[in-house]
């Protein structure tokens, strides 16, 4: 009998580890998968943040420039001081 007992005991404690090791498996597998995803989602926040930038940037540009509007300097006159004029 106490031969049959410790090999229950020895199964036991071989079925417990296996089970620990899927455990730790499957927690270690999710972790990275979290990971990867955070990851993930920080790369396209900011690849998304930079695509707003440069459409923003472009369509600042194309209504500066087809504002129509002549740009008015401060230049110097003819000699009686400083006039504001389109240079």
């Amino acid at each position: 009998m106490p031969h049959e007992l410790s090999l229950e005991r020895r199964r036991s404690k071989k079925q417990q580890q296996k089970q620990l090791r899927v455990v730790v498996t499957v927690v270690v597998v999710v972790v990275v998968v979290v990971v990867v995803a955070a990851i993930a989602a920080i790369v396209v926040v900011v690849v998304v943040v930079v695509v707003v930038v440069v459409v923003v940037v472009a369509a600042a540009a194309v209504i500066a420039k087809d504002d129509g509007e002549e740009e008015y300097k401060i230049c110097r006159g003819s000699g009686q001081g400083v006039d504001v004029q389109l240079c």
